[in-house]
């Protein structure tokens, strides 16, 4: 009889666990805005706490359309306007809330979402519905990487399904660096983040990409004393 409580009561447990580990995720704080302008594909302005801010969105880049064109960028642009025009919508903020331009960086969510779900976020998340319709490629900037794995496997439908810019026939967009969060200089033998000032300085022959800091330590690299990766 002891033993069949005891094994009734480990049953208990692992269905409790079960349920724990299987649960959504914890509702995201949001902030309302309202979009006044559609800069770009991946760019706007919007009222937010009764200023005009411009917001660039996280985890995303779209071909440019404004300082020069890009293959596919009016169209990115376009879908932008189409979806966020004029809308009401909510702002997620990350670990960073503002780029050196002092743009606020944010997830746009077109509504708030019932739960924290791949569902919720492929519906209702605009920087995931980009990717998904292949307006965007993933640009991976830390801190600033809590959809990241999400916003990869978005990406890698959208590539498989050729859907938008991944259908051109022309030239494929370069996916190399995207699916990283580190990269590396062969030469020095020192590794960056993606945004850090001496990555523009490193030749394409002399890059290496690393998807962990253990990775790239493992391989002999040290960290960059000025980004400090």
């Amino acid at each position: 009889m002891r033993i069949n409580r005891r094994l009734a009561l480990l049953l208990f447990l692992l269905v409790l666990l079960s349920f724990c580990l299987g649960s959504s995720q914890e509702l995201p704080k949001l902030n309302p805005a309202k979009v006044t302008r559609v800069v770009d594909g991946d760019t706007i302005e919007v009222i937010f706490n009764k200023k005009v801010e411009k917001v660039r969105f996280i985890g995303v880049n779209c071909p440019e359309s404004t300082i020069r064109l890009e293959p596919y960028g009016k169209e990115a642009s376009n879908f932008t306007k189409k979806w966020l025009s004029g809308k009401d919508i909510y702002l997620e903020f990350d670990t960073e809330l503002k780029d050196k331009y002092q743009r606020i960086l944010a997830y746009i969510w077109l509504e708030p979402p019932k739960e924290l779900t791949e569902k919720e976020i492929r519906a209702k998340m605009f920087n995931a519905i980009l990717l998904l319709e292949g307006y965007a490629q993933v640009m991976t900037v830390p801190p600033n990487v809590k959809y990241v794995d999400y916003f990869l496997k978005f990406q890698r439908e959208a590539r498989e399904n050729n859907k938008g810019l991944w259908g051109l026939t022309e030239q494929k967009p370069k996916e190399q660096a995207t699916e990283y969060l580190y990269v590396g200089n062969k030469r020095t033998k020192v590794f960056h983040y993606p945004n850090c000032k001496y990555v523009s300085m490193i030749s394409e022959e002399n890059k290496v990409y690393f998807k962990s800091r253990q990775e790239a330590i493992d391989a002999g690299y040290r960290p960059c004393k000025v980004c400090k990766p």
